[in-house]
């Protein structure tokens, strides 16, 4: 079975709060991903005979960040940046949200993955529509 995992929220710590606070200064953006530590060991969901991936929508711009995160914290886990225009101001949040699960699906499917750790509910929702096969887990605590 192929397990696939979102990063921030799920595997990484994440506090929608201070994403909103340090929208829209880099030094600070830059910040709050480099701080974000683990909360969740991906292994413990795994058999010896599964495999995982970890498919996540951060941008390009934090390809660096995100690297040396899965090398430090998952290291026999592959990572994939389906990289996503970020929204700026909060009225685009759901249009973003949308444009996650379209681009996250697609690479799911790409992957072939059974089963996916996602903890937003709004891009849990649409991605169990648009991936019918593979079973969505909403993990977290957001309403």
């Amino acid at each position: 079975m192929k397990l696939g995992f979102d990063l921030d929220g799920v595997l990484l710590t994440q506090n929608n709060l201070h994403i909103a606070l340090v929208k829209g200064n880099k030094t600070l953006e830059r910040l709050y991903y480099e701080t974000l530590v683990p909360q969740l060991n991906p292994y413990l969901f795994m058999s010896i005979y599964d495999t995982a991936v970890i498919v996540t929508a951060r941008s390009d711009e934090y390809f660096d960040i995100t690297r040396k995160q899965c090398t430090k914290f998952f290291p026999a886990i592959p990572f994939y940046m389906v990289s996503t225009p970020q929204w700026t101001d909060t009225s685009q949040f759901s249009s973003w949200m949308k444009e996650v699960a379209r681009r996250k699906a697609a690479k799911l499917k790409d992957l072939e993955v059974d089963i996916y750790f996602e903890d937003l509910p709004e891009t849990v929702l649409l991605l169990r529509d648009i991936c019918p096969d593979i079973a969505i887990v909403q993990y977290g605590g957001r309403i």
